[in-house]
């Protein structure tokens, strides 16, 4: 159903519970044989088949910043988009909006900073 000019990107969200927990070796088998099977099943008919990790509000690994993996994986999908356009990914420093996601980010940044 797809062309084979088709990019997809299979995301494994939630990384910082790959990272929290304390059989790593397991993790990695997993996400191995995960990768392998899609690549076996599809990587002939969709050439351009990746795979990335994300934590976009990670609460089980600390060490994780907020939005882990998520600018290279919209940088990714804006580079290889052909009509895309150089896009500004920062969000400002001072916001003084009022909407929850505003608000949140204002919270979350003032925390980030009293670290």
């Amino acid at each position: 159903m797809l062309e084979a000019t088709c990019f997809v990107t299979v995301v494994w969200a939630k990384c910082d519970f790959f990272e929290a927990d304390k059989n790593k070796e397991a993790i990695a088998a997993f996400v191995k044989v995960v990768e392998e099977d899609f690549k076996d099943s599809f990587g002939d008919r969709i050439p351009e088949l990746k795979f990335h990790r994300t934590a976009a509000r990670p609460s089980h690994f600390r060490k994780l910043k907020m939005g882990f993996g998520v600018r290279e994986l919209l940088g990714d999908w804006i580079t290889i988009w052909r009509q895309g356009r150089a896009m500004q990914l920062e969000p400002p420093a001072d916001n003084n909006g009022k909407r929850e996601s505003e608000l949140f980010a204002k919270r979350h940044n003032t925390q980030e900073g009293n670290a």
